[in-house]
């Protein structure tokens, strides 16, 4: 009798993921959360006062930079519209709350601001959109190889992420 009980309580209760959550979650702790072992603060001469701020953005924007990517993917191939999904339910509150909308305001602006990164066809373009960002949070960088670095960062995240998509779509999608 204490047997059919634990299953059945463990059948009920039991969360079963499917592939687009697992992709999601799996998307979520290597490129968002993981990535932060390799954020080095130095690197950009961050100083010590604004680290949260910095902090914050880079999170900020490492979340929003997956969405960029499946949100592209999902208009050229339905089958991420669910992995889409998945991960917007990781980074956003399950009901709208002002700090869930603010941060859906928030995520625009970082996608907006990494395609721009991403798609720009003007020269030197990688330089003046890391000095933006630094200015944003209250850093002003003029060291051009720290601007690149910093630039590059997010270009090869954003060629990491997109890889990594491509590689799943062929052996799992």
């Amino acid at each position: 009798m204490l047997y059919f009980r634990a299953v059945s309580w463990f059948a009920r209760h039991r969360k079963v993921e499917s592939l687009a959550d697992s992709m999601a979650a799996h998307l979520f702790e290597s490129m968002v959360q993981d990535q932060t072992k390799g954020e080095d603060p130095k690197s950009y001469q961050i100083p010590t006062a604004i680290l949260g701020d910095f902090r914050a953005k880079m999170q900020l924007y490492r979340e929003a930079l997956v969405l960029l990517v499946l949100s592209s993917e999902a208009r050229n191939d339905t089958r991420y519209d669910e992995v889409l999904k998945s991960y917007e339910r990781l980074i956003l509150p399950g009901t709208p709350t002002p700090e869930g909308l603010e941060k859906v305001d928030k995520l625009n602006d970082a996608m907006r601001d990494l395609s721009s990164l991403i798609s720009g066809s003007h020269k030197r373009r990688e330089a003046y959109w890391a000095k933006d960002w630094m200015n944003s949070i209250g850093h002003e960088e003029w060291n051009p190889v720290i601007l690149m670095l910093f630039s590059s960062y997010w270009m090869q995240n954003y060629i990491a992420i997109a890889s990594s998509l491509k590689e799943i779509s062929r052996t799992v999608l």
